[in-house]
């Protein structure tokens, strides 16, 4: 609801390699998308994009129905199919890479960056838009001025670009300092968006 005051859309993601373990079967897994899809559905949330996994091809995944790209692919059905208008996608690996697969039924272009050299990042934003819908990078994990050359990559390409600063804000204990975290990412975020 914040998110939604302030104009902000949520990326929700289903599941991370780290986390599937504890899902039984496939079943339990397409259980999960189901409930997760009807869940934003009943919210009556319309700012919320459905990742269904991140890093989806990750061999740490115990279920292929995650890890495989055609069964990935048939999970954004589902959960498109449960709650009818949601967004759904899917990211690929930390190189900018997303299964044709996937790219054909999402809603967006989910891509991540944490290992994409600097001077691909737009090639790569390149070759994700031929499927004429919107490119998003919802996570790279560069700071300072390696961050702020990402960025500017991406936004230069038309892809928005997402910060996940792990060293800061992914370990325990988990500390927010916004802007304090890394001062030149926020200050050329606030250009970017016009923000203050």
């Amino acid at each position: 609801e914040a998110c939604d005051r302030s104009g902000a859309a949520v990326i929700l993601q289903c599941f991370h390699h780290g986390q599937d373990q504890i899902l039984q079967d496939g079943k339990a897994v397409e259980q999960a998308v189901r409930d997760t899809a009807a869940w934003i559905r009943g919210q009556g949330y319309t700012n919320v994009v459905l990742e269904i996994a991140g890093d989806h091809t990750n061999q740490a995944y115990d279920h292929d129905s995650i890890r495989k790209p055609e069964d990935c692919a048939a999970l954004i059905k589902l959960a498109r199919k449960t709650a009818p208008g949601l967004l759904v996608t899917a990211s690929g690996s930390g190189k900018g890479r997303v299964a044709n697969q996937i790219n054909s039924v999402a809603d967006v272009v989910m891509l991540r960056f944490n290992e994409t050299p600097l001077e691909r990042i737009q090639k790569m934003v390149v070759k994700a838009s031929k499927v004429s819908k919107a490119v998003v990078c919802n996570d790279d994990a560069r700071s300072g001025k390696d961050a702020v050359a990402a960025l500017n990559a991406c936004v230069s390409s038309l892809c928005s670009w997402g910060y996940a600063n792990r060293e800061k804000n992914e370990r325990y204990p988990f500390v927010f300092l916004g802007a304090g975290d890394d001062p030149a990412v926020y200050r050329r975020m606030r250009e970017v968006t016009g923000k203050r």
